[in-house]
């Protein structure tokens, strides 16, 4: 049944993903744009946090993916709103509040931005902007087991690789208006941080 679940709320979330694609971003409504925005994950599960994957996945033995996502940009995506670039942008585009208040920004920019605070856990923190739990899925559910077995972690929400641009081209695209191109073989190569 849990597997039945799981499937629909994949299958449900490609749909939704399809639609923001189909649907011209000045034609979705903010619903529309938030739930394209949301990551895959269970329903009731927790966002826990950078601090809290970050426990184990700083080590040599998960190849350091801490430090390799602290590099990039997803680590910065949030801060990068409080730029006076990314002021002069909102304005630009006619957004009246802070970029980093302002739910046409931080879709893409924070990771559970549009989310109810039950769904936070204590040590998760927006201003962490795109962060694990993005592509991974809310970690609540999986945290404590996925490392001893990988299999059940991804029954309880876990998502290991997604193996194609779909996730990544809902920000990543020609409506973002500092888009410059996106190659997703290249891209992901950036960002890789695999276990070694």
């Amino acid at each position: 049944m849990t597997n039945r679940i799981l499937l629909l709320g994949i299958i449900l979330t490609v749909v939704i993903i399809a639609a923001s694609f189909v649907l011209p971003d000045s034609n979705r409504s903010a619903e529309q744009v938030a739930i394209a925005a949301t990551p895959m994950a269970a329903s009731d599960a927790q966002y826990i946090g950078v601090a809290q994957c970050v426990i184990c996945h700083r080590t040599d033995a998960q190849g350091k993916q801490e430090a390799i996502w602290r590099e990039s940009l997803h680590a910065r995506a949030f801060q990068t709103l409080k730029t006076e670039e990314s002021v002069k942008i909102a304005q630009e585009m006619g957004i009246e509040k802070a970029p980093h208040e302002a739910a046409e920004c931080l879709v893409c920019h924070a990771t559970g931005w549009d989310l109810p605070a039950e769904r936070m856990g204590n040590r998760f923190n927006i201003e962490d902007g795109v962060q694990c739990e993005t592509c991974h899925g809310a970690g609540s559910e999986y945290r404590a087991i996925h490392a001893r077995d990988p299999e059940a972690g991804k029954e309880r929400g876990l998502i290991v690789a997604r193996g194609d641009a779909d996730a990544c081209i809902v920000c990543h695209n020609e409506n973002s208006p500092t888009y410059k191109g996106f190659d997703f073989e290249r891209d992901m190569a950036r960002i890789a941080h695999p276990v070694p």
